[in-house]
């Protein structure tokens, strides 16, 4: 979390590399549209827990599942959903790098 902050405050931090981190951060954050209107778990049932410092919310739809786990003392995270050919997950952090596939 921290790390994301200073970028905001000190964008200079980047020189020349923060349109490629802004595009790289827009085209996750479409990415993360596009999964949640159109991945099937997301018209399901919604549940939450959180034991402790971990934060788990879940969207279930029969076998489709869309999954968010975070740990809210680290800022760690990790989105998890199904696909047709097996489960898929990835690291919070490594979202502006991820392609969503649901095939």
């Amino acid at each position: 979390m921290a790390a994301s902050v200073e970028l905001i405050a000190y964008p200079s931090r980047l020189g020349g590399n923060l349109g490629r981190l802004r595009r790289r951060v827009v085209r996750a954050l479409f990415g993360l549209i596009r999964f949640r209107n159109t991945h099937p778990a997301f018209d399901g049932v919604f549940e939450t827990s959180a034991p402790g410092a971990h934060l788990q919310a879940a969207w279930t739809n029969g076998d489709q599942v869309a999954r968010l786990i975070a740990r809210l003392d680290s800022g760690e995270g990790l989105l998890q959903w199904t696909t047709r050919t097996g489960d898929r997950q990835a690291a919070l952090t490594d979202l502006a790098h991820h392609q969503f596939t649901f095939a």
